[in-house]
């Protein structure tokens, strides 16, 4: 299990609410989210510069970035998640 927290908005990606970590792979948010088409922002905190780095390797074909408490953050819409459908994690 990873610890993301996540920051869930509208279909025009207005910002909503953030939630607390959630103990769930990043696949699994994003069945969750499928049904109602919403687009996510994801952030997990790296413990290290090394992980850090590690993180935004392996997710480097979709959008990330570093905020300014060092959390690796993920943009994405679910409907354009390559992979999504079928099972692919982004980090998880």
């Amino acid at each position: 299990m990873d610890d993301w927290s996540i920051v869930a908005g509208n279909a025009n990606g207005v910002p909503g609410l953030e939630g607390p970590p959630l103990g769930q792979t990043v696949r699994e948010i994003w069945r969750a989210l499928d049904a109602v088409g919403r687009y996510v922002t994801l952030m997990r905190r790296a413990s290290s510069e090394g992980e850090r780095q590690a993180y935004i390797a392996a997710i480097d074909r979709q959008s990330a970035r570093l905020d300014a408490l060092g959390r690796v953050v993920v943009e994405q819409c679910r409907a354009g998640l390559m992979g999504a459908a079928d099972g692919w994690d982004v980090m998880g």
